[in-house]
């Protein structure tokens, strides 16, 4: 459950085992202390990514909030298994749509994965995957710099053919350690997917 106002965003998170709300995101502008957590009964949590909300939340225009508020949050889109070094990372039907997007997983990835001490083989879901036009530099980019510091290797599931070709050449780039881009066989593909 997600709670826009035009001050700030809250989500609902089970924190200690009860239902906290968590503030997420606050409007630019926005001073959090006299303006949001003064006119609060309680503490709400602050999340440790809180960012700016998008100023087209507070525009005219529709936004699709239906469609953004079924998305799987960054953080459930991350599997560690640190026992096989293996991190599986899903983003299907992730649309990056702003530079703020890339620096979220970028530096979720970074505090996962820096405690471990060792290199871990990820496995990356794109299939789906909607990268806004302008941002494919900042995408390779940010690819390139996880591979470099945390993956041992690298294998890539998706359909889309154009950041199959561009990740191919990262990986020739980076020495190979940007990994393969595999298409999903059939009988590993849903029917809305082929």
């Amino acid at each position: 459950v997600w709670y826009v106002t035009e001050r700030c965003v809250f989500r609902l998170v089970a924190h200690e085992g009860k239902p906290s709300l968590e503030l997420c995101e606050i409007a630019p502008g926005i001073d959090l202390q006299r303006d949001v957590l003064a006119h609060m009964d309680f503490m709400p949590l602050i999340g440790r990514h809180l960012r700016l909300m998008e100023p087209a939340l507070l525009g005219e225009a529709p936004i699709g909030l239906r469609e953004r508020l079924s998305e799987t949050p960054l953080e459930a889109r991350f599997e560690l298994d640190p026992g096989h070094r293996l991190l599986f990372i899903n983003f299907e039907g992730l649309r990056v749509q702003h530079e703020a997007d890339i620096s979220a997983i970028e530096q979720h990835l970074d505090e996962l994965l820096r405690p471990l001490g060792h290199r871990v083989a990820a496995v990356v879901n794109y299939d789906r995957f909607e990268l806004a036009p302008g941002l494919l530099d900042a995408w390779s980019a940010m690819v390139a710099r996880l591979s470099e510091r945390h993956y041992s290797r690298v294998t890539r599931y998706g359909s889309g053919g154009f950041l199959k070709a561009r990740l191919e050449g990262l990986k020739q780039e980076t020495g190979g350690s940007a990994g393969p881009f595999r298409r999903p066989a059939a009988a590993e593909s849903s029917p809305d997917r082929r």
